[in-house]
Protein backbone atom coordinates (compact mmCIF):
# COMPACT_ATOMS: atom_id res chain seq x y z
CA UNK A 1 0.00 0.00 0.00
CA UNK A 2 2.86 2.39 0.74
CA UNK A 3 4.25 1.77 -2.73
CA UNK A 4 0.91 2.73 -4.31
CA UNK A 5 0.73 5.92 -2.23
CA UNK A 6 4.30 6.86 -3.10
CA UNK A 7 3.69 6.10 -6.77
CA UNK A 8 0.52 8.24 -6.72
CA UNK A 9 2.35 11.18 -5.16
CA UNK A 10 5.28 10.77 -7.55
CA UNK A 11 2.93 10.56 -10.56
CA UNK A 12 1.09 13.73 -9.54
CA UNK A 13 4.37 15.53 -8.84
CA UNK A 14 5.74 14.46 -12.23
CA UNK A 15 2.54 15.56 -13.96
CA UNK A 16 2.67 18.98 -12.32
CA UNK A 17 6.35 19.33 -13.17
CA UNK A 18 5.73 18.20 -16.73
CA UNK A 19 2.92 20.71 -17.23
CA UNK A 20 5.05 23.47 -15.75
CA UNK A 21 8.15 22.54 -17.74
CA UNK A 22 6.40 21.98 -21.05
CA UNK A 23 4.17 25.04 -21.01
CA UNK A 24 6.17 27.28 -18.65
CA UNK A 25 2.89 28.26 -17.05
CA UNK A 26 4.19 30.36 -14.18
CA UNK A 27 6.47 32.29 -16.52
CA UNK A 28 3.49 33.52 -18.54
CA UNK A 29 2.56 36.11 -15.96
CA UNK A 30 1.62 36.69 -12.34
CA UNK A 31 -1.95 35.44 -12.86
CA UNK A 32 -0.91 32.12 -14.45
CA UNK A 33 -0.90 29.01 -12.35
CA UNK A 34 -0.98 25.24 -12.62
CA UNK A 35 -4.28 23.87 -11.38
CA UNK A 36 -5.48 20.29 -11.08
CA UNK A 37 -8.99 19.26 -12.00
CA UNK A 38 -10.29 17.41 -8.96
CA UNK A 39 -12.42 15.03 -11.04
CA UNK A 40 -10.04 14.09 -13.84
CA UNK A 41 -6.75 14.74 -12.09
CA UNK A 42 -5.49 16.54 -15.20
CA UNK A 43 -3.21 19.52 -14.66
CA UNK A 44 -3.80 22.68 -16.65
CA UNK A 45 -2.25 26.11 -16.95
CA UNK A 46 -4.88 28.77 -16.37
CA UNK A 47 -4.16 32.42 -17.02
CA UNK A 48 -7.17 34.37 -15.87
CA UNK A 49 -6.09 37.88 -15.11
CA UNK A 50 -8.21 40.43 -13.35
CA UNK A 51 -8.44 43.44 -15.60
CA UNK A 52 -10.08 46.82 -15.83
CA UNK A 53 -10.58 46.06 -19.53
CA UNK A 54 -13.60 44.08 -20.79
CA UNK A 55 -13.36 40.28 -21.09
CA UNK A 56 -13.30 39.61 -24.84
CA UNK A 57 -12.61 35.92 -25.44
CA UNK A 58 -11.15 32.72 -24.02
CA UNK A 59 -8.41 30.86 -25.87
CA UNK A 60 -7.84 27.13 -25.31
CA UNK A 61 -5.02 24.81 -26.33
CA UNK A 62 -7.37 21.93 -27.21
CA UNK A 63 -10.49 21.60 -29.33
CA UNK A 64 -13.92 22.11 -27.77
CA UNK A 65 -12.66 24.65 -25.17
CA UNK A 66 -10.48 22.23 -23.26
CA UNK A 67 -6.86 22.26 -22.23
CA UNK A 68 -4.93 25.29 -21.05
CA UNK A 69 -6.90 28.53 -20.90
CA UNK A 70 -5.88 32.12 -21.51
CA UNK A 71 -8.53 34.79 -21.00
CA UNK A 72 -8.22 37.78 -23.33
CA UNK A 73 -9.03 41.28 -22.13
CA UNK A 74 -8.79 44.56 -24.02
CA UNK A 75 -10.58 47.61 -25.30
CA UNK A 76 -13.39 46.99 -27.77
CA UNK A 77 -12.22 47.52 -31.35
CA UNK A 78 -8.52 47.42 -30.47
CA UNK A 79 -6.02 44.83 -31.66
CA UNK A 80 -4.38 42.57 -29.08
CA UNK A 81 -1.46 40.21 -29.62
CA UNK A 82 -1.65 36.82 -27.95
CA UNK A 83 1.10 35.77 -25.53
CA UNK A 84 3.85 33.83 -27.30
CA UNK A 85 2.83 30.48 -25.79
CA UNK A 86 -0.68 30.80 -27.21
CA UNK A 87 0.32 31.98 -30.68
CA UNK A 88 1.07 28.46 -31.89
CA UNK A 89 -1.07 26.51 -29.41
CA UNK A 90 -4.60 27.95 -29.69
CA UNK A 91 -7.06 25.37 -31.02
CA UNK A 92 -10.41 26.73 -29.88
CA UNK A 93 -11.79 30.12 -28.96
CA UNK A 94 -15.01 31.22 -27.33
CA UNK A 95 -16.14 34.83 -27.59
CA UNK A 96 -17.32 36.49 -24.42
CA UNK A 97 -21.07 36.27 -23.93
CA UNK A 98 -21.65 38.62 -20.99
CA UNK A 99 -21.89 41.02 -22.75
CA UNK A 100 -21.65 39.22 -26.11
CA UNK A 101 -18.67 39.99 -28.30
CA UNK A 102 -17.85 39.35 -31.93
CA UNK A 103 -14.15 38.59 -32.47
CA UNK A 104 -11.66 38.20 -35.28
CA UNK A 105 -8.52 36.14 -35.02
CA UNK A 106 -5.50 36.77 -37.21
CA UNK A 107 -2.48 34.72 -38.29
CA UNK A 108 -0.18 37.74 -38.01
CA UNK A 109 0.71 40.07 -35.17
CA UNK A 110 -1.04 43.43 -34.85
CA UNK A 111 -4.15 42.14 -36.70
CA UNK A 112 -2.39 42.44 -40.05
CA UNK A 113 -4.50 41.00 -42.88
CA UNK A 114 -2.10 41.81 -45.72
CA UNK A 115 -1.13 38.38 -47.05
CA UNK A 116 -2.35 36.62 -43.90
CA UNK A 117 -5.48 34.67 -43.02
CA UNK A 118 -8.09 35.93 -40.58
CA UNK A 119 -11.49 34.77 -39.42
CA UNK A 120 -14.46 36.47 -37.77
CA UNK A 121 -16.10 34.39 -35.04
CA UNK A 122 -19.76 34.64 -34.19
CA UNK A 123 -20.44 36.56 -31.06
CA UNK A 124 -23.05 34.41 -29.38
CA UNK A 125 -20.65 32.76 -26.97
CA UNK A 126 -20.47 29.44 -28.82
CA UNK A 127 -17.14 27.72 -29.18
CA UNK A 128 -15.18 27.94 -32.39
CA UNK A 129 -12.47 25.44 -33.22
CA UNK A 130 -9.80 27.41 -35.02
CA UNK A 131 -6.65 25.82 -36.31
CA UNK A 132 -4.13 27.75 -38.37
CA UNK A 133 -1.50 25.00 -38.67
CA UNK A 134 1.30 27.06 -40.17
CA UNK A 135 1.02 30.53 -38.71
CA UNK A 136 -1.00 29.95 -35.55
CA UNK A 137 -3.34 32.52 -34.04
CA UNK A 138 -1.19 35.59 -33.46
CA UNK A 139 -3.66 38.35 -32.57
CA UNK A 140 -7.33 39.09 -32.00
CA UNK A 141 -9.79 41.96 -32.04
CA UNK A 142 -13.29 42.04 -30.55
CA UNK A 143 -16.26 44.37 -30.37
CA UNK A 144 -19.65 44.28 -28.73
CA UNK A 145 -22.22 42.20 -30.57
CA UNK A 146 -25.06 44.62 -31.31
CA UNK A 147 -26.77 42.76 -34.16
CA UNK A 148 -25.98 40.38 -37.03
CA UNK A 149 -24.14 43.19 -38.82
CA UNK A 150 -21.63 43.74 -36.01
CA UNK A 151 -17.98 43.58 -37.00
CA UNK A 152 -14.99 42.83 -34.82
CA UNK A 153 -13.50 46.18 -35.84
CA UNK A 154 -16.41 48.26 -34.51
CA UNK A 155 -15.51 50.66 -31.70
CA UNK A 156 -17.49 50.54 -28.49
Amino acid sequence: MRLKGALYILTNFAAASLADDVFNCTSLGPKCEIVQNGTSGIFACNCIADSDQPHLADFYTNNFYKGFLWRGYGAYGSCNNLPLAWQSNTNSIISANDPPAVCCVYTDLDCNTDGHAWLQLNGDGTVQDVIFPYDGTQSYQCSLLVDEYSLCTDDA
